[in-house]
């Protein structure tokens, strides 16, 4: 029983350092541009972003 709980206890632990050794390596971060927020965005025939900014336009009364 002492020797399960020891391979049990040792498991965890090389989990615990690999998780931890893993998160700190180096992050992908890739460059990008934002879209123009002044340009129509139809992409199809639902709810748009330009409709969001539409409607919200018109309800603080920006017009």
């Amino acid at each position: 029983m002492n020797s399960r709980f020891l391979m049990l206890v040792s498991v965890l632990g090389l989990f615990a350092f690999s998780s931890a050794l893993v998160s700190c390596g180096p992050k992908a971060f890739v460059k990008g541009g934002y879209d123009d927020v002044n340009r129509e965005n139809l992409l199809n025939d639902e709810w748009s972003e330009t409709d969001m900014q539409k409607t919200v336009a018109e309800l603080v009364g920006r017009r």
